[in-house]
């Protein structure tokens, strides 16, 4: 699975941005300092794996919408040769509000709930900026489960609508 697409809703200093067209594999993301590329991959990493416990140190850096805009965003993740998959999380209790439809909006068929990649864990191993392993997560695999399963496991501190 891979991410095709998002739109940065309000994050940080973005706002109403949209990346489309990424292809499968590997993408860079060059800027200047301060340009926002930790801010670019803190929004990934909270809308795959849900916003910090407000309480919790990692919350202190508040990634609010400095420049407008609604807190949140969404992915337009695929997998295979399968239709997108639409991911939209919003702030709130307990990672944020996921909401998980097809790319068009519409609700998920059963046969789509089987998937394999979410959600990943918040807690990662971090190490300086610029370091190629800053924001690798870890995603517990169980063969089989759905993507309700996975995108509900305890870990992932997820609660969503579908």
């Amino acid at each position: 699975m891979y991410i095709e697409s998002f739109r940065i809703d309000g994050f940080g200093i973005f706002s109403g941005v949209q990346v489309e067209n990424l292809p499968p594999g590997l993408s860079i993301f060059l800027g200047r300092n301060e340009a926002g590329k930790s801010t670019c991959l803190e929004f990934l990493r909270s809308m795959l794996t849900g916003y910090p416990d407000p309480r919790s140190r990692e919350a202190k850096r508040s990634y609010a919408p400095l420049r407008g805009g609604q807190a949140g965003g969404s992915l337009v993740l695929r997998a295979d040769e399968r239709e997108p998959l639409h991911l939209t999380r919003r702030p709130g209790s307990g990672g944020g509000m996921l909401t998980l439809s097809e790319a068009d909006g519409g609700m998920l068929p059963p046969e789509r709930e089987t998937a394999g990649t979410l959600p990943i864990q918040r807690e990662t191993p971090r190490q300086g900026a610029g370091s190629a392993q800053k924001g690798a997560a870890r995603t517990p695999q169980e063969p089989g489960a759905s993507l309700e399963q996975i995108a509900f496991h305890p870990e992932s501190g997820a609660r969503a609508r579908t």
